[in-house]
């Protein structure tokens, strides 16, 4: 089981394929993602995704590949987003329990299976969905995608075993409390969305780890895990003919779901701050993030592209005034941070989007803030093209090497995009839409997020010289010329 967070920093550069975008101003009728637009002439030519529907709604998703291998997975639209506080953590436990057995397989013969065949079994939780994926030989699909249903459909949830992972789970709580970064980005989350289960842990709370049950978890799968949130999707040597015969037979038992039913109430971003101070942590580590679009809207690649801009800044690299970033250099120049890197996380309704710090925590450190906010704001209003033409290009450069690369990365993309903008976003797509934006968009987008805007802080660790926030939030509007 991985913990990682949607968007978390280490996916900034590979994770834009996930959100999308328009380049269209706020007058003109907003595009979402749903609706394909025409093509240049000039547009990539890749491999077609091949798309069908079962009777249940189960969406069958397979994108062919050259070689000798193939990447599987069953990507289902739930999360700890879908969660009450009261079973806060049920998605990440279940998600454990898939892995315990079955009525056919034990968790031993699962895992001896895997082995013999030279496969890789893998599952994660995340905010908005689950999924549940596999790496085999092209010639061993078939039994990949026996297995995988067999997990999601046949698990038995043995008590005695219920209670074994409890102790692994409340282990792991242990350890991602330990984490600066993931504690950051929770407390980030509740303080922006205090009224929405969009702030929740993925792991839950300890006291709902202790209790949940075996009928929490069963509940949360009959209600969740239906045929219209579930997409099944390979990319590799696979033919899209077999990969929908050997589905039809594995997840036809599958129920289809109420197509009335909705999820949680749309979230609602709330300014402000939480502040921990911590003397066994030395430094001062800060989040400043901004409400950002939604996962279906077209302004999510200004905002990477935004994203490229800030720039990101180690001073153990040791580039300092080398950086391209206009914000990250004059960070390094004035000595303010050991580090500097932008994060955005997108979801159905909102996103977060903004700059993960790590201060000396001294007497500079409200000057830090001032620089990295407003920074942000005037960014937009002194870019020139050849800045935007750079970025776009590296944008561009991720987005084909994350398209040609490595196949788990690969099924994941296409598994995210079609249950969540129902349709696949080719990569020709995207680098038409990349070429049309223009730093009027950037402007705008920045001017619309950030500019006299309220944000949210989080800062953990050696926060004595953190300053009032009303301070920082004076900081969206302190420059933008």
């Amino acid at each position: 089981s991985h913990h990682n967070p949607p968007f978390s920093d280490k996916n900034i550069m590979f994770s834009f394929t996930r959100r999308l975008f328009s380049t269209k101003p706020n007058n003109v009728g907003r595009q979402i993602i749903s609706s394909t637009p025409t093509l240049s002439p000039t547009a990539l030519q890749v491999a077609p995704t091949q798309v069908t529907t079962l009777d249940n709604g189960v969406r069958v998703v397979s994108e062919e590949r050259r070689g000798e291998t193939a990447s599987v997975g069953v990507f289902i639209k739930a999360g700890s987003r879908n969660e009450s506080k009261a079973n806060n953590g049920v998605a990440h436990f279940l998600e454990h329990m898939y892995f315990k057995g079955t009525s056919r397989r034990s968790g031993k013969d699962l895992e001896v299976e895997y082995e013999n065949a030279g496969a890789f079994l893998n599952g994660h939780t995340a905010r908005e969905y689950t999924a549940f994926t596999s790496h085999c030989l092209s010639s061993d699909l078939e039994r990949s995608v026996d297995s995988l249903s067999d997990i999601l459909l046949h698990s038995k949830f043995d008590p005695v075993l219920i209670e074994r992972e409890r102790s692994t789970i409340l282990h792991e709580y242990e350890q991602v409390n330990q984490s600066i970064e993931e504690v950051l980005f929770d407390k980030l989350h509740e303080r922006a969305f205090p009224k929405s289960s969009l702030g929740y842990t993925i792991l839950g709370p300890e006291e709902n780890i202790k209790n949940l049950t075996r009928i929490d978890m069963m509940d949360f799968r009959d209600r969740y895990y239906t045929g219209n949130r579930m997409v099944v999707a390979g990319v590799g040597n696979i033919d899209h003919e077999e990969l929908v015969e050997i589905a039809q037979k594995k997840f036809e038992s599958v129920p289809r779901g109420d197509s009335t039913f909705t999820d949680s109430a749309p979230a609602e971003f709330l300014g402000g701050d939480y502040i921990h101070s911590n003397d066994d942590i030395p430094l001062f580590h800060c989040c400043v993030g901004f409400e950002g679009p939604s996962i279906r809207d077209n302004d999510i690649l200004v905002l990477n592209l935004i994203q490229l801009l800030c720039g990101h800044y180690d001073r153990s690299m040791g580039a300092g005034r080398y950086v391209s970033s206009p914000l990250c250099r004059r960070i390094a120049e004035l000595g303010l941070a050991r580090s500097v890197t932008p994060f955005n996380h997108a979801y159905t309704d909102r996103g977060l989007f903004g700059l993960h710090l790590v201060g000396d925590g001294g007497e500079d450190t409200q000057w830090l803030l001032l620089e990295a906010v407003g920074g942000i704001v005037k960014l937009g209003h002194s870019l020139t093209q050849p800045q935007l033409a750079r970025v776009k290009n590296l944008l561009k450069a991720q987005l084909l090497t994350q398209t040609e690369g490595n196949l788990d990365n690969v099924v994941e993309e296409v598994g995210r995009q079609v249950l969540f903008y129902d349709r696949r976003v080719s990569p020709a797509e995207f680098v038409d839409r990349i070429d049309q934006i223009t730093v009027e968009d950037v402007q705008r987008v920045i001017d619309q997020y950030v500019f006299d805007k309220e944000p949210v802080v989080a800062a953990i660790g050696n926060t004595f010289n953190y300053p009032d926030y009303s301070w920082v939030r004076s900081f969206t509007s302190t420059w933008k010329y």
